[in-house]
């Protein structure tokens, strides 16, 4: 509906249960902006399932003081913080939806102190953005949402197997958890020292990832499960495990695309990035210049690198990424780390060769990214081809010309495939072998999620 007909047309609207009669052109303005948001560039939603935290505590605020009856209050608050507004009096009871469906348990377990045991929701909208393709319900944190008619996952086995699981990102992780609720005798092996993989980025670009990794680490710890930190598998460790089951979680494969200029010092895969967190790519760290070098190893000998909230925290003081940078790849990776980086002050530019932006990601959080990316000024650009990268800038196609953007930092964030390559040297022993996450199929923490689920019903 454009502007010019929603003033002649509407003559009240509907918000909160509440009719707000429409009267002077400037309360027009005010009242109407959901509607002139409407158009092809605004298609942003700002009610209680918003991306805001306690983006409504206001207004509860408001209504408490301006009535005699209880409020509830409701959109993104968190328990910790419901208990504080309680307490000040702000409002009297917490209305929860997302949060009921990464963990419906919740109320239990806040009730047996157990707080640290709930399954975060992260606030992806995958589970809002299901009414728009007319699906079911799911959650990307709880694969059980939606599928109650199968019946309990955790429903103990009359069989134990012996399990080995590879890798201790989030699908290595759910699928051990899982498996040892059942019964199952389960050990973990994970290369790095810390159980995360390379869901490091995730966690790092999007602040609710990383309360996602530390709930299954701490399930990790809870459980009886054999963790290994540090172990690098092969073959023989596999063979002489002896296990009856092998899940591989080792993540995806990355090939960065054939352009030209690509092995510049400025030019970073998100390996390269990762390794560089980690403290454990000497190869990458030595394109940064002495002084990001020296401030990475102190970091990594001080175990500072080691903690993702101390990463995300330091990162709005200084890090080793210049203040105007192209990012080549406009996938789910590419936005968050966009939205990651413009946050810390810098220039962004992302291209993106396909025909759409964030097409990984569920449609409401696409949207809101996109428009919140927008409203800090990134340049966005799709179905560009980059041909070249130069000591200062990006050359691409777009629209059939040749064109440039000026670039102090490249950051290649494409070329995710899955990796066969440890499924392939064990196909000789008489495990069952199983590949979860990103090693079968790129999904993100979704998809890797929901294949722990698959895989641990099978077992």
């Amino acid at each position: 509906m454009r502007w010019n007909i929603a003033l002649k047309a509407v003559l009240g609207l509907r918000r909160c249960g509440h009719c707000a009669t429409v009267r002077s052109r400037r309360r027009r303005r005010n009242r109407c902006e959901c509607l002139w948001q409407c158009r092809a560039r605004h298609r942003i939603y700002r009610g209680a399932a918003g991306a805001r935290p306690r983006g409504l505590c206001r207004l509860c605020q408001t209504g408490k003081r301006a009535v005699s009856i209880p409020v509830i209050g409701v959109g993104r608050i968190e328990p910790e913080n419901a208990d504080r507004h309680i307490a000040e009096g702000d409002f009297d009871f917490l209305a929860m939806g997302r949060k009921l469906l990464a963990d419906p348990d919740l109320p239990n377990k806040l009730v047996g102190n157990h707080a640290g045991a709930i399954r975060p929701c992260i606030y992806c909208y995958s589970c809002v953005s299901q009414i728009f393709i007319n699906q079911p319900m799911m959650c990307a944190v709880n694969s059980s949402t939606g599928r109650e008619h199968e019946g309990d996952i955790l429903a103990s086995t009359a069989r134990p197997q012996r399990v080995l699981v590879i890798g201790g990102g989030p699908g290595g992780m759910e699928a051990a958890r899982i498996l040892t609720e059942r019964g199952h005798q389960v050990a973990l092996w994970e290369k790095d020292k810390d159980l995360v993989g390379t869901a490091r980025i995730a966690a790092l670009a999007y602040e609710p990832n990383g309360r996602l990794i530390q709930y299954l680490q701490q399930e990790m710890r809870r459980l009886p499960i054999a963790l290994e930190t540090g172990k690098q598998a092969s073959a023989v460790t596999i063979a002489q495990y002896r296990a009856d089951h092998v899940i591989v979680a080792t993540g995806a494969l990355r090939r960065a695309p054939d352009i030209t200029g690509k092995e510049q010092r400025h030019v970073f895969d998100v390996d390269e990035l990762r390794g560089i967190l980690l403290g454990t790519d000497t190869r990458a760290a030595a394109k940064l210049s002495p002084l990001a070098r020296m401030a990475v190893s102190i970091a990594r000998f001080s175990q500072a690198l080691r903690s993702i909230k101390l990463l995300r925290f330091a990162s709005r003081i200084w890090m080793p990424i210049a203040d105007e940078v192209v990012i080549i790849g406009g996938g789910l990776v590419g936005l968050e780390l966009a939205e990651f980086l413009v946050e810390r002050g810098r220039k962004i530019t992302v291209i993106e060769p396909g025909t759409a932006l964030g097409a990984e990601l569920a449609i409401v959080r696409r949207a809101r990214v996109l428009h919140e990316l927008r409203e800090h000024g990134v340049r966005t650009l799709n179905r560009a081809a980059v041909k070249e990268i130069r000591s200062d800038a990006v050359v691409y196609a777009h629209k059939g010309e040749l064109q440039d953007v000026p670039a102090k930092q490249v950051i290649i964030a494409m070329g995710a495939e899955g990796d066969a390559s440890m499924t392939d040297q064990l196909v000789d022993l008489p495990a069952t072998i199983h590949r979860v996450g990103d090693c079968r199929d790129v999904g993100y923490i979704d998809g890797a999620i929901a294949d722990a689920r698959r895989i641990s019903q099978l077992i």
